[in-house]
């Protein structure tokens, strides 16, 4: 895996290389492309659909549930579009671009692959771009309906332990680790986030807890770091028994995106009686558009929502409504 296929940028330098006369062969197709150059764009686009096949494997279904297939944009880059924009550069070494619409204007947040050197995205079959590197580490990003996610893939224990992802954060915006966020013993924020508060103290974003697997669908031991307003992933796989490769994920999802309140599972449990729906509320109200009050409002159907999520192993998430708030069951995202 440590070959490096040719990536599109190659490609297209190699056919403007090649003779008229060449062009003019009989065995070209109609496209214009030679046989050799068919059979590198095949290959590149071969080994993007591995590595994508590979970060699929590793990723819990429930996160793939929530997944937007990009496409390919006239600059080079790779694009989702509605009320959350997902730009993806075609340079590994570029941020991925995320834009929320909100009626109080957009926000915008960039966060880098952690690549260390130039590699050319490729879009694979899932809808996800690919980044094969000739190094250790390759990297991929897939757009979701909230944000993005973005998979570092180890290939061996040659790879790095420590994945930078350089941010630039709406202004007025820091981040803030879960362990510092308002909490209770009853809902405590999810472990191992790391949230995005803007100046207001309100939660616009939020990493999702850090997880990696290695080759075998076992967990390895990771964990963010906030390092000069970058967000540092270490994943410790020089720990005995890992198998390569091994996928690191950090997941970044817009908060308010109808505005909604959501649970994760833990919230939802606590969520199936109406005592419970106000416990949770009372805490994540406190950055949350959704009130206290809309929450009372509207407990039993919100505890009734929250007994079925529960049992069909979903979550709740919360959007006001005329009067009240009304609680609709999802998956994917923050739902863990």
């Amino acid at each position: 895996m440590k070959t490096r296929a040719l990536t599109t940028a190659a490609v297209l330098a190699i056919s403007l290389l090649v003779p008229v006369n060449v062009a003019l062969a009989s065995d070209e197709n109609a496209s214009g492309d030679t046989p050799n150059v068919q059979e590198n764009i095949a290959t590149s686009e071969d080994s993007a659909n591995a590595l994508a096949g590979i970060v699929s494997t590793a990723t819990a279904p429930e996160l793939q549930a929530d997944e937007v297939p990009a496409a390919e944009a006239g600059d080079g880059s790779f694009v989702t579009s509605g009320q959350i924009e997902v730009t993806i550069p075609l340079d590994a070494t570029e941020p991925v671009e995320s834009t929320f619409a909100t009626p109080e204007g957009e926000l915008t947040i960039t966060v880098g692959t952690g690549a260390a050197t130039e590699s050319s995205g490729v879009l694979a079959a899932d809808g996800s771009v690919v980044y094969e590197s000739a190094g250790d580490t390759s990297h991929t990003v897939q757009a979701t309906t909230e944000g993005f996610r973005i998979h570092a893939i180890l290939e061996d224990s040659t790879a790095a332990t420590e994945i930078t992802h350089d941010l630039n954060l709406p202004e007025g915006a820091k981040l803030v680790a879960a362990a510092d966020m308002p909490q209770t013993d009853d809902a405590p924020a999810q472990a191992g986030a790391v949230f995005v508060v803007d100046g207001t103290g309100t939660t616009i974003g939020a990493f999702m807890s850090a997880w990696a697997n290695d080759a075998n669908g076992n967990d390895v031991p990771t964990r963010y770091e906030i390092r000069n307003g970058n967000l540092v992933q270490t994943v410790d796989h020089h720990s005995a028994g890992v198998a390569y490769p091994v996928v690191a994920d950090p997941q970044f999802g817009w908060v308010g995106w109808f505005p909604v309140l959501k649970f994760n599972r833990y919230e939802t449990s606590v969520s199936t009686v109406a005592s419970g729906v106000l416990k949770v509320c009372s805490w994540a109200g406190k950055w949350s558009p959704v009130s206290l009050w809309a929450c009372a409002i509207s407990a039993v159907q919100i505890s009734a929502q929250a007994v079925v999520a529960n049992w069909r192993r979903e979550c709740i998430q919360i959007a006001p409504a005329p009067i009240g708030a009304m609680a609709f069951r999802y998956t994917g995202g923050y739902c863990r």
